[in-house]
């Protein structure tokens, strides 16, 4: 019988390292919980897939759960919505919370329905780019400080916040 070793992981890259505080600030919140909810309750005239961890550095360190979103319909691949949770390192060695959606445009070369359809169900930046900070103001839904005394009402604001989106979606489409 041929032996076999241990599979080990690839190194986790520096960006990702940095991130760990605040990843671990989203699962102090369930953040992702509250998204893989969310998406099992989306209007029938969403296509919604996700949620998927993201990072960046600009324009501060951040680390985000989002689900993404678009209207069904062949021609409707041109935008998509993300509908996420970020964690943002914010000054004072504070995290800003927020919950929002960003508008991404389709940026591949071409469009072919059935390469589309097979990535999209796990990821968004090949079609998308991965250009996903937290949202601007405007389509902020929640956003405060982290704090972990006021954990479980957080928790509350931001499930809220995402069915109260989800919501919203379901009653444009009666």
């Amino acid at each position: 019988m041929p032996r076999t070793t241990p599979r080990r992981e690839a190194p986790a890259s520096p960006l990702t390292l940095l991130a760990r505080p605040l990843a671990a600030v989203l699962t102090h919140l369930n953040a992702l919980g509250f998204l893989d909810d969310v998406a099992g309750r989306s209007p029938s005239a969403l296509l919604c897939f996700g949620p998927k961890t993201i990072i960046g550095l600009q324009p501060a360190l951040w680390t985000g759960g989002v689900l993404w979103t678009r209207p069904r319909g062949y021609y409707e691949y041109r935008v998509i919505t993300l509908l996420g949770v970020w964690a943002v390192q914010a000054e004072a060695e504070h995290t800003r919370i927020i919950v929002g959606t960003r508008r991404l445009h389709f940026c591949a070369p071409s469009y072919t329905p059935e390469s589309y359809f097979h990535f999209i169900r796990r990821e968004f930046e090949m079609y998308y780019g991965k250009d996903a900070p937290p949202p601007i103001p405007e389509c902020q839904l929640y956003s405060a400080l982290y704090r972990p005394g006021d954990r479980l009402a957080m928790r509350a604001a931001i499930e809220n916040a995402l069915r109260g989106w989800m919501s919203q979606q379901r009653g444009a489409e009666e």
